[in-house]
């Protein structure tokens, strides 16, 4: 990615289960920072007690470099490993 840009990355869930994304690692991310973090619940479904949603984070880079985005999905506060994880390596130029 170029430096001053943006990327979004989007990630299955469902937060009624008390599950939700989180960030593992955030000294990985090297040049990257969290803009912003939201769950949405598609329209067709927000009536049906369970469904589950998409998490989008989106990240800006500061300037050229490497960095690690590590997500772990995981009931907070809980102690047991996390359900799935997801991690991207990225390269601004």
């Amino acid at each position: 990615m170029r430096a001053g840009s943006e990327f979004t990355l989007a990630l299955k869930a469902n937060h009624s289960t008390g599950y939700e994304w989180v960030l593992a690692d955030s000294a990985a991310l090297g040049r990257l920072r969290l803009v912003s973090k939201d769950y949405t619940i598609p329209r067709l479904d927000r009536d049906r007690d369970g469904a589950g949603g998409t998490e989008r984070w989106v990240f800006r880079s500061d300037g050229p470099g490497n960095g690690v985005v590590a997500l772990a999905y995981l009931r907070p506060g809980e102690t047991t490993p996390p359900a799935d994880s997801a991690r991207f390596r990225v390269t601004v130029r």
